[in-house]
């Protein structure tokens, strides 16, 4: 439970916090440069691959049902997990294919093995095509 409070704390010292977000621009620096700042307060953290689109999609959920999100998307368009030696951790926001690291979201042991325990990846469906987008103002199921 130790490695929690860490995190969280990991989280608002660089700029992480949803709170914090809705006040200023989200602080943005190269993703190994935080991993080192975790590393270094968090002995034997190990971090995760890029995290897969259905992992990514259900880390965006959550970020956005947190109380006090600011109406916006997360903060990047990947993430991976930092795991603590508890088991807890933190979720960084990445972008540039995973090069720039924009904030840090403290997760529970739980919503880790969550997120850890889905295996989709890439779409097996290409997106809706710009015809296939339902009409505005038409009902579709």
């Amino acid at each position: 439970m130790r490695g929690i409070p860490v995190f969280f704390l990991a989280s608002l010292v660089l700029g992480g916090s949803a709170v914090a977000a809705e006040r200023a621009p989200v602080h943005c620096e190269p993703l190994a440069k935080i991993e080192a700042q975790i590393s270094a307060s968090v002995p034997g953290v190990k971090f995760t691959k890029p995290m897969t689109v259905g992992q990514f999609h259900v880390a965006q959920g959550i970020y956005l049902g947190m109380p006090g999100t600011p109406a916006a998307l997360p903060p990047g368009d990947g993430a991976i997990l930092g795991v603590g030696p508890s088991k807890g951790g933190a979720l960084i926001w990445t972008r540039e294919g995973g090069k720039i690291g924009c904030g840090v979201l403290a997760m529970s042991a739980n919503v880790i093995a969550i997120l850890e325990a889905i295996h989709t990846g890439k779409l097996e469906e290409p997106p809706l095509a710009p015809s296939d987008k339902p009409v505005p103002g038409e009902l579709t199921l």
